[in-house]
């Protein structure tokens, strides 16, 4: 596994002109984690609320339309 300073490390190394782009990227990546776990937490979320129409009494009370 890498450590922080070992990626700090390469930072260092890096021209400046990589900087926005390796900025940019880190910042990628964090939205990519929260979306993810966002849909993870709509997921769950929905399956909860199917739960309460996955019933014979909704059933009864749709058949009609």
């Amino acid at each position: 596994m890498i450590t922080r300073d070992e990626v700090k490390d390469e930072i260092n190394k890096m021209p400046e002109s990589f900087l926005q782009e390796l900025y940019d990227f880190i910042l990628f990546l964090k939205y990519r984690k929260y979306q993810q776990e966002d849909n993870v937490m709509t997921h769950i979320a929905s399956e909860e609320t199917l739960k309460e129409w996955n019933s014979t009494e909704e059933d009864q009370a749709w058949k009609n339309l």
